[in-house]
């Protein structure tokens, strides 16, 4: 077994064959510390050390839900040895989670490729333990929050009588609720208390989720109207549930249009019977228009859902220069989609690429209120919803923009951005009113572009185990990229 303190291998290189044999070549890095101290005296390395990697940049940390996450470091005394595996090993830039026995977790952004040392400091925190008695709906969620706030720090799955150990919780007063419905938007809560935590010490909660009879499943029948102009054999007619039920999962229904049998004096009428769905709010989408309708489900069932699809239309749409008035090339495709203001459920938007003979975008769409979408490499993003039975020549405006990479830096090496930036607010034009979008966060740093000429500050991220630097101002012109590199300090 490899020893903590070897090199990992990162990548194969190349193969060599021969008579004796063959030879692998790679290439190494030296292994990535990580020092963990104890944020109120940073002299004080931590024992016990566990890391755990993110499943990808968005993933937000829930306590409780570590075991799920690959290890990186176990048991290890501070400075704990970080030993990827090679799914990990490949992200240029890694979010990892980080506890100690008595304190609470935070999290860290790493480059494994590069390896080094960093620094993470440690708040202290406590335990909890919930004990739910009785049975909860499949649907149920424990979970667990900072007094006053609305996103959950823990969201778990429930079983009849589980008792659930929460370590590395931050101090201060908690509240544990069961509850119905999505992390961002809980509507049911089924039971709740109130609890303090505090240092070293475990806090015990007992939740008692309140009784439901399972609902009755009834049906739904409807038709689908779809204009043969479409010529949609293989789409798809989906029935989705976008609120909580006491008795099932989130339950949908699928149809295949090629699967459904039209009235054979109307061919554009094609019915169909969803047998068993829970009363509630639901969306129906076409797949490949991604056209939606929301529709209410009541106890009794329903037996005249109608789902009609406009017609097809043709608009033409002209991107112009915002400057010169001139057609632009440099816009190369388009998204569009239904101006749909319900409650959403998964769609993928078309796109259409630019018909290099007119240079014009030529899009076909359903005769309803229509979203465009253009942006590029240098340009800004920019929508416009209007009717497409009415307008069927729109313009839209390209705005020229100018681009920063901002890189942070120690003695050389590239320090990754913290994943929880908040980039609203981050950056402002000191002599107007540009407006400032972020393209991306990369290995290298992050990418942003306004859309005015001239000075901006931007305010950099509190990085672990740095100290905060000073805000920065970037002179920005149109049509050019600056690379900016900031120098960060070592506590």
């Amino acid at each position: 077994m490899e020893s903590p303190t070897s090199a990992r291998v990162l990548r194969e290189q190349r193969l060599e064959f021969s008579a004796d044999g063959a030879v692998l070549h790679v290439r190494t890095v030296p292994p990535l510390t990580l020092n963990v101290v104890d944020a109120a005296d940073r002299s004080v390395g931590l024992e016990n050390v566990e890391v755990v990697a993110a499943r990808g940049q968005s993933d937000g940390f829930l306590i409780g839900a570590g075991a799920a996450r690959p290890s990186l470091a176990s048991a290890q005394d501070s400075p704990a040895v970080l030993m990827p595996g090679l799914d990990q090993a490949r992200v240029p830039s890694l979010r990892c989670f980080v506890r100690a026995p008595g304190f609470a977790w935070n999290s860290i952004e790493v480059d494994l490729s590069s390896g080094g040392e960093r620094t993470i400091a440690l708040d202290r925190g406590g335990e909890m333990e919930v004990l739910i008695q009785g049975e909860a709906p499949r649907e149920a969620r424990l979970r667990i929050y900072r007094e006053g706030e609305r996103l959950a720090i823990s969201d778990l799955p429930l079983q009849r009588d589980e008792r659930f150990q929460l370590l590395g919780l931050p101090l201060g007063p908690m509240v544990a609720r069961i509850q119905m419905g999505s992390a961002y938007r809980p509507e049911i809560v089924l039971a709740e208390a109130n609890v303090v935590i505090q240092t070293g010490s475990r806090a015990s909660v007992l939740l008692v989720p309140r009784t439901f009879e399972a609902p009755e499943t009834v049906a739904v029948a409807g038709e689908l109207i779809l204009p043969s102009s479409w010529e949609l054999e293989d789409a798809m007619l989906r029935l989705v549930r976008v609120s909580p039920s006491t008795g099932s999962d989130r339950e949908h229904d699928l149809f295949r249009l090629n699967q459904l049998r039209p009235v054979v004096s109307q061919p554009e009428r094609y019915p169909f019977t969803a047998e068993a769905l829970v009363p509630g709010d639901y969306v129906a989408t076409l797949t490949e228009l991604e056209f939606r309708k929301f529709f209410v489900v009541p106890p009794e069932g329903l037996r005249d859902l109608r789902i009609e699809i406009p017609p097809p239309v043709q608009v033409t749409v002209t991107v112009r220069d915002s400057v010169s008035g001139e057609i632009s090339d440099l816009v190369e495709h388009l998204s569009w989609h239904q101006a749909y203001d319900g409650p959403s459920s998964f769609a993928i938007h078309p796109t259409v690429q630019r018909n290099e003979t007119t240079r014009q975008f030529d899009l076909t769409v359903p005769a309803c209120a229509i979203t465009v979408g253009l942006g590029g490499p240098q340009v800004a993003r920019h929508h416009l919803t209007f009717d497409a039975e009415e307008g069927r020549n729109v313009e839209l405006e390209a705005r020229r923009i100018a681009l920063a990479r901002v890189e942070l830096q120690c003695e050389g090496r590239t320090i990754p951005w913290p994943g929880e930036f908040r980039w609203e607010g981050a950056c402002v034009h000191l002599e107007g009113d540009g407006e400032v979008s972020m393209r991306g966060t990369t290995k290298s740093g992050v990418t942003f572009n306004v859309t005015e000429p001239g000075r901006y500050r931007l305010t950099l991220p509190d990085v672990e185990g740095f100290a905060l630097h000073e805000p920065i101002e970037i002179d920005m012109s149109i049509d050019e990229i600056q690379d900016v590199i900031v120098d960060l300090e070592p506590l």
